[in-house]
């Protein structure tokens, strides 16, 4: 992470996941720099949720959070390849996910 690597994760419950929670979060989980965790107001969260595809096409599903799950999105930016698949799934399946991804110079491949 850090140099052509980044993760982010957003929030779906903004009004309880404060810039003050969630870095208590990132402490907890030991998490180093490259990840960084946002937060905003609660149109800006739903409209950075639907602009990245993370909605169910049924809009009743889609208004039940207990249902939403969350998604790895990974991609190359340079080539414009992006892909994702769900955050809750075995390591090995996110690490066969990503093999195909033709990372940048200098990063070993994965899988």
């Amino acid at each position: 992470m850090q140099r052509n690597i980044f993760f982010y994760s957003f929030t779906l419950d903004p009004k309880h996941d404060t810039p003050a929670v969630l870095k208590d979060y990132a402490a907890i989980h030991r998490v180093g720099p490259g990840w960084s965790f946002l937060t905003g107001t609660p149109e800006e969260m739903e409209m950075l949720r639907r602009r990245l595809g993370f909605t169910d096409p049924d809009p009743e599903k889609d208004k039940d959070r207990e249902t939403h799950i969350g998604n790895v999105r990974y991609g190359n930016e340079v080539r414009q390849l992006w892909g994702a698949c769900p955050g809750m799934s075995r390591a090995e399946f996110i690490v066969e996910s990503l093999s195909w991804v033709d990372w940048p110079k200098g990063h070993k491949k994965i899988g």
